[in-house]
């Protein structure tokens, strides 16, 4: 965990200092929940069938967040997070079986402001999704850490955010949305010399919320 929030880190300090030469923006932290499906598709070293798993999803992840435009009166903001993530995924036919993941997402808004006043801006568009997962199973908590799970993926689908400023320097956001992502990646069990890939689709909803500092504005 320490590696990838360092790597979380120093992604968003050279964001902020790239946005800082340019413009006005906000910058603080976030976090979230979100609950969802994945069908997996396994491609096993030792079978040569190829079979899928529905999984149940929930994730918690908290993170910086930075806005290109949180109170202006201008139609378009850009927004980023780079965040830290824990996934847990279910097994639909035997709950004992738990894939516990954790990584780094990297989540890109391109909004356009439907409402623009100067306490509330409300705003929508497409939101795409970069992540980062690792991690291991479990079956009845018993935890499997000889087998290693990676997954690398890319997610798309719409997003609504409101905006509440509170004086001249701090704004309050939320924002709610659907991904539709694709992982793809491995599993290698270390001990038996045994090894999978996987392709994965996840749909996901999800509800964040942020504070932010205005900074310039």
């Amino acid at each position: 965990m320490k590696k990838q929030l360092l790597l979380i880190t120093a992604c968003f300090v050279t964001t902020i200092t790239f946005s800082s030469n340019a413009h006005a923006f906000g910058l603080g932290a976030y976090g979230s929940i979100g609950a969802g499906e994945a069908d997996w598709e396994i491609d096993s070293s030792s079978s040569p069938n190829t079979p899928t798993f529905k999984f149940d999803i929930e994730s918690q992840g908290f993170g910086f967040v930075m806005d290109t435009n949180v109170a202006k009166n201008n139609v378009f903001n850009y927004r980023l997070q780079i965040g830290y993530e824990q996934v847990e995924q279910t097994n639909q036919k035997d709950s004992k079986e738990v894939l516990n993941l954790k990584g780094v997402v990297i989540d890109n808004d391109f909004g356009f402001g439907i409402i623009r006043t100067a306490p509330f801006r409300l705003w929508l568009g497409p939101e795409l999704r970069l992540a980062y997962l690792s991690g291991s199973p479990s079956y009845d908590n018993v935890e499997y850490n000889d087998f290693d799970i990676e997954l690398f993926g890319i997610g798309l689908g719409p997003v609504i955010g409101a905006n509440i400023n509170l004086g001249s320097v701090v704004t309050i956001g939320i924002k709610t949305g659907y991904l539709f992502s694709k992982f793809f990646g491995s599993g290698e069990d270390k001990l038996y010399n045994y090894s999978e890939d996987y392709e994965i689709d996840d749909q996901q909803y999800f509800v964040n919320m942020s504070i932010l500092f205005r900074i310039g504005e």
